[in-house]
């Protein structure tokens, strides 16, 4: 879109798609949003966060399998926006379990990547560090950098020692976390 849209249209959009197509991918039918975000009182979000609500949840679910994955979750940005460490960690979890989760940028790519899914070429999509379009990668360079470094300071993608269960040095050095011994 050429337009600079905000999230929120962004979101509107997809989900006017969605109801489009749902005769030609009645999979969408199943597709949410979940309201994780939100200005709210400390009482009322500590009373949400107790009910399940958990920091970092990606924008779109997708609850249905397509080719190896189990489900699809979007993360959901325009322009420059950067995804938070709680969103990225919630990413790279459902890509450990089985899903598939893309910090994506703006409307047409959110679609490009889910009617990708749809039809089982997602894996033909090139997406970077768990990002879509590839050339929005390098706003989260930094972070993507950081969120790979386990505790024994090798990339997680590349390492089979399960030992250190993917903490990160900055989980290490957060005050009352020890290192296991």
């Amino acid at each position: 879109m050429n337009i600079t849209e905000s999230e929120d249209q962004a979101q509107r959009l997809i989900f006017d798609w969605a109801r489009w197509q749902q005769g030609k991918y009645p999979q969408l039918k199943a597709m949410y949003h979940a309201a994780n975000e939100g200005k709210r009182s400390a009482r009322a979000g500590a009373e949400l966060k107790r009910q399940g609500m958990k920091p970092g949840v990606s924008d779109i679910c997708l609850p249905c399998a397509s080719g190896k994955y189990n489900n699809l979750y979007v993360e959901l940005k325009v322009g420059n926006g950067k995804a938070s460490d709680n969103q990225l960690k919630f990413v790279d979890m459902i890509n450990s379990i089985g899903g598939k989760a893309v910090v994506v940028y703006g409307s047409e790519a959110a679609i490009e990547l889910i009617t990708a899914y749809l039809e089982g070429t997602i894996d033909d999509l090139e997406i970077v560090s768990d990002t879509y379009p590839k050339e929005k990668a390098k706003i989260t360079e930094r972070v993507n950098k950081k969120r790979f470094i386990g505790f024994c300071g090798i990339d997680c993608r590349k390492c089979d020692n399960k030992g250190c269960q993917g903490r990160t040095v900055d989980d290490i050095l957060s005050p009352g976390l020890m290192p296991a011994t």
